[in-house]
């Protein structure tokens, strides 16, 4: 089954549950998932369904919110650190998701961060009457933040096949080599402690699966 039929039940929840707020405030949707995982897909394609609705729909992606790399990589236990330590998630939900959900507009000229190279860049967030917010990143459902959504969906893919298209797609821009040492080093022993941690699967209110063969080409058609 491809994405966008496995999302048909989130969209009709999500429809459902902005019509009984009234435009009272922004719904938040929260879409997870290992890296590589197909995350960003995920979101679009939600994205997508819901504007077909006629819903103002805006996505944010947590990447744009990592730390500097001084502060989320350590050479001690560097998965545990980038668990705690990879995003603002304070400032994101301070900044942008409080206002935005309360009041369904916001304007926010923030500091941001660009991958690979970390270069910081000034970027204004601009939203208007928005109905649907979709945050889209790792790590998303610690425990702590998950009273913070309305919805969530969880993006399934085994830890190797996800390898795959990492190395495959190199939004790094390492060598095939580096992109392994790096993953096994540092991002799944994250993710790893994440899912022992926070059971992220386990509280979504929906799991899809990007696993099949089929799937895992759409993937990387999207990222070429």
């Amino acid at each position: 089954m491809d994405i966008a039929s496995q999302l048909s039940g989130a969209v009709t929840a999500i429809v459902r549950r902005v019509d009984a707020l009234a435009h009272q405030r922004c719904l938040v949707v929260a879409v997870s998932g290992i890296d590589a995982s197909g995350k960003t897909t995920t979101a679009r394609l939600l994205a997508q369904s819901l504007e077909a609705h006629a819903l103002q729909t805006a996505v944010v992606h947590l990447d744009d919110w990592h730390t500097a790399p001084e502060v989320r990589f350590s050479a001690l236990d560097p998965g545990g650190h980038f668990y705690r330590q990879a995003y603002r998630f304070a400032e994101l939900f301070r900044l942008l998701v409080a206002p935005l959900k309360a009041d369904r507009r916001l304007s926010l000229a923030v500091t941001l961060r660009q991958l690979p190279d970390n270069r910081e860049f000034a970027h204004t967030y601009h939203f208007e009457d928005i109905d649907v917010l979709i945050l889209e990143g790792i790590l998303l459902l610690k425990a702590k933040l998950r009273s913070q959504y309305d919805y969530t969906i969880w993006v399934d893919c085994p830890f190797e096949m996800a390898l795959r298209r990492a190395i495959h797609r190199n939004q790094e821009r390492l060598s095939a080599e580096e992109i392994v040492t790096d993953y096994r080093r540092i991002y799944f022993p994250a993710e790893e402690l994440h899912i022992r941690r926070d059971a992220p699967q386990s509280h979504a209110d929906l799991v899809i699966s990007t696993a099949t063969p089929q799937l895992h080409h759409r993937l990387q058609e999207t990222k070429e």
